[in-house]
């Protein structure tokens, strides 16, 4: 039997940029993020539990990404007890391959980081990925948040990493004598965006992604 757990990542990226214009979201055919640990919060013993840890960096636009995050969790099987709440601790730097056309012009990302493409101070130090017209000249971007801004959206940040939390839509039962094992999926589907900033020029920043928690007996 299969019991899955659907958790939004939904940060702050739209409030930061949506009142500097219309942006473009696209599927992106790279989105590089890294997990340092996933915690599932047993209520027997009220205590978080570490599924998986150790840095991960890995491009969850692949086919293979579920499999790749389940290398990183299958080590530890998620020991007996009821969860009903997990979270993930992401670093705060992205990688992005991506293309949208706007006005009939295409642009690319490319090598590289726009330093602080938004005029709002408690953005200062946020980087967007820069992009170009030439398709020879696509490579893959970075994208980095700031502390400030995802401690302004409510959001813990411990060294390199924000935590993100979420509720278990139905609480798991791990059964004495049963392994069970974590998988994770994502969603990718118009989780980037390019937008012309206030200089003129476009930027590329990560949208929210989708990520599906399953307990597998």
């Amino acid at each position: 039997m299969e019991k899955k757990l659907i958790l939004g990542l939904i940060i702050l990226f739209t409030l930061q940029v949506s009142s500097y214009g219309d942006n473009v979201a696209v599927t992106p055919q790279e989105y590089i993020v890294t997990i340092n640990k996933i915690e599932f919060y047993n209520e027997d013993t009220s205590s978080w539990i570490t599924v998986g840890e150790g840095k991960l960096s890995f491009d969850i636009a692949s086919v293979n990404a579920g499999q790749t995050v389940g290398s990183y969790v299958d080590a530890s099987a998620v020991a007996e007890g009821t969860y009903t709440q997990g979270r993930v601790y992401v670093s705060l730097t992205f990688y992005l391959k991506a293309s949208a056309t706007i006005d009939g012009t295409t642009y690319y990302t490319t090598e590289g980081g726009y330093e602080n493409p938004f005029p709002d101070s408690e953005l200062q130090g946020y980087i967007a990925a820069k992009t170009t017209t030439d398709p020879n000249r696509a490579s893959r971007g970075i994208s980095v948040l700031t502390e400030q801004a995802l401690e302004r959206a409510g959001f813990d940040v411990v060294g390199d990493s924000f935590i993100f939390e979420g509720e278990v839509l139905l609480p798991i039962v791990v059964k004495k004598g049963f392994t069970k094992k974590v998988r994770i999926n994502f969603n990718v589907t118009n989780s980037v965006a390019f937008e012309e900033i206030p200089s003129g020029d476009v930027v590329c920043y990560p949208l929210p992604p989708v990520l599906t928690f399953k307990v597998i007996d």
